[in-house]
């Protein structure tokens, strides 16, 4: 049986590893935003399907941050202690 739910993250304040990798969640986990010590996250490979905005810049101590949904590159540009991105990029075309 595969994760396809994860109860609120908000008392987590001292997490530091989430990794939901190749899980079936459909919903972004209530609480994420409150995970600010965390440095490890990985949502690859799961039934999300897009990133909250304004999460990520919360996440300010992400060094490793694994994600296959849409989410903002200057989101992502603003974690400044980013050492590692697992991403997919999807066909971009030509707005010219």
């Amino acid at each position: 049986m595969e994760l396809s739910w994860v109860p609120s993250l908000v008392k987590l304040k001292a997490l530091k590893k989430l990794d939901l990798h190749m899980t079936a969640i459909e919903e972004f986990p209530e609480g994420m935003e409150c995970l600010c010590n965390l440095k490890y996250l990985d949502l690859s490979n799961t039934r999300l399907k897009a990133f909250p905005t304004r999460i990520l810049p919360k996440l300010c101590h992400l060094q490793c941050l694994g994600i296959s949904v849409p989410a903002g590159g200057q989101e992502v540009a603003s974690l400044r202690k980013l050492e590692t991105l697992l991403c997919n990029f999807s066909y971009f075309e030509d707005e010219e």
